[in-house]
């Protein structure tokens, strides 16, 4: 009767396998606390509306040329994740594309320097 049901592609997306993922689709935010702790969340009101529409996932971070800026990236999530900075040269991992991955619990300080270069100092925690 419906001849598109069982032409399908539905099954590629969601079947779960060794290589698939399934139905489930997990989702990291990526957040600014206020303290060191990593408890005080930072209210930030675009959050609410471009939260919904995924316009951007974190917290956006503005720099002049000739400014530094101190980033300590802790990861709270189950699974690897790492940062990167668009429109930032970056220097001190020339061998990777972006910030050195993080493990899940484990921080590490990242530091742009003018604006146009990042140096990667050290892992904390």
């Amino acid at each position: 009767i419906f001849p598109f049901l069982f032409c399908s592609y539905g099954h590629i997306f969601l079947s779960q396998g060794e290589d698939l993922i399934g139905t489930k689709y997990k989702k990291v935010v990526y957040r600014e606390y206020t303290n060191g702790n990593f408890t005080w969340l930072q209210f930030r009101k675009e959050a609410l509306i471009t939260g919904i529409f995924c316009f951007h996932l974190g917290p956006l971070l503005h720099a002049e040329v000739g400014d530094s800026v101190l980033i300590v990236f802790k990861n709270k999530a189950s699974r690897p994740y790492s940062i990167s900075a668009h429109g930032v040269e970056e220097v001190g991992c020339e061998e990777q594309t972006e910030a050195p991955i993080t493990l899940p619990g484990k921080a590490v300080l990242i530091v742009f320097l003018s604006a146009t270069k990042a140096i990667y100092k050290k892992k904390i925690c």
